[in-house]
């Protein structure tokens, strides 16, 4: 654990050090910083979870809390996750956290004022049809979805993903992007590079407060049957991603109490309690049913009846998993809304 610890709070550093100094200069095997700061660690970025846990431990049961006790988090097996992944996350938890109170609304509610001072706006549900560049090349602002609005900047920040940014985003005029696909082309054609997972969701509303029901105040991961897979938290997941159904009530499940940790949860919602349910899902489970109408994509609240009955066969997975470990709502559950 130290270890791991100690790790994740190296790559905080390393991370701030590549903010300051150029690339070139900080990955020179020359330098004193490297050597001394970074070499030691860089080889444990090259390694999965398993390949460094291999090293250190064999316990299986072990293995798999450290490799892939967190695993929700990043959505990656521990035969394929960088073993930086793993001890970032498990340096970020090891002390604890924090939890906003009012919940995750009040952090935006509290930085947009900070924004608007300084001159700023912030959009929300406001989509993006393409990011604007200029003959140089250089981009210099974007284009809305259903207005066509154009909105200037000196500097785009795009967090959609690659494919998304490189497919969609930017021109095909643009060289850097063209280059960027070819490149993303290879890893794919190798097997290197996939579409990274998303989430399954379970919304459940319970009568009665989280004191009155006794919910945990901490997170749960939880596998329902990984003894039987000798702990390889790889070969149990593998399985789940081809058959989610078939192996949803052994595969890994996270639980949290959102009213549990916040003190005003009760003022907004008097008598009333939550969970939330989260597991791993792909793409493709639902490709075949996420495109119908006219060839068209089915925004949100308008899905076929093929792709919500898929979404609903979920539910099961997670009631089970909830009565598990909190035996005492099994009556008090007001609503559950499964969510992709």
């Amino acid at each position: 654990m130290k270890f791991a610890a100690k790790t994740g709070s190296r790559i905080t550093y390393i991370y701030i050090l590549s903010k300051i100094f150029p690339h070139s200069f900080l990955f020179n095997e020359r330098n004193l910083i490297h050597r001394m700061f970074i070499a030691p660690y860089l080889k444990y970025a090259r390694m999965t979870a398993n390949q460094v846990l291999d090293e250190f431990i064999a316990d299986p049961k072990l293995k798999a809390v450290i490799g892939g006790g967190q695993l929700i988090d990043w959505c990656l097996i521990p035969s394929d996750a960088s073993w930086w992944v793993v001890a970032a996350m498990m340096g970020y938890y090891v002390d604890g956290g924090y939890y906003p109170k009012g919940g995750s609304n009040n952090i935006p509610l509290s930085i947009i004022p900070v924004i608007k001072a300084a001159g700023g706006e912030v959009l929300c549900r406001a989509t993006v049809q393409q990011i604007l560049v200029n003959n140089q090349n250089v981009a210099y602002g974007v284009e809305m979805d259903k207005t066509g609005e154009i909105i200037k900047a000196p500097l785009i920040i795009s967090g959609v993903g690659a494919h998304t940014l490189y497919w969609q985003l930017l021109p095909s005029s643009v060289p850097a992007a063209m280059s960027k696909r070819e490149e993303l082309q290879i890893l794919q054609a190798k097997g290197e590079l996939d579409v990274s997972f998303g989430h399954m969701t379970a919304f459940v509303t319970f009568e009665g407060t989280a004191d009155e029901l006794d919910l945990p105040d901490y997170n749960i991961h939880s596998w329902g049957g990984l003894d039987k897979y000798e702990y390889d938290i790889s070969r149990l997941q593998k399985l789940f991603y081809a058959d989610p159904i078939k192996y949803g009530d052994e595969a890994l499940i996270c639980l949290t109490f959102p009213s549990a940790k916040d003190p005003y949860y009760n003022v907004k919602f008097p008598g009333k309690s939550n969970a939330l349910l989260l597991t791993e899902a792909k793409y493709e489970w639902f490709e075949d049913e996420a495109v119908v109408v006219n060839g068209a994509s089915n925004p949100y609240g308008k899905r076929t009846k093929g792709y919500k009955a898929l979404k609903e066969s979920f539910k099961d997975m997670f009631l089970k998993r909830l009565i598990k470990y909190c035996p005492q709502v099994a009556d008090k559950i007001i609503d559950i809304e499964i969510g992709t």
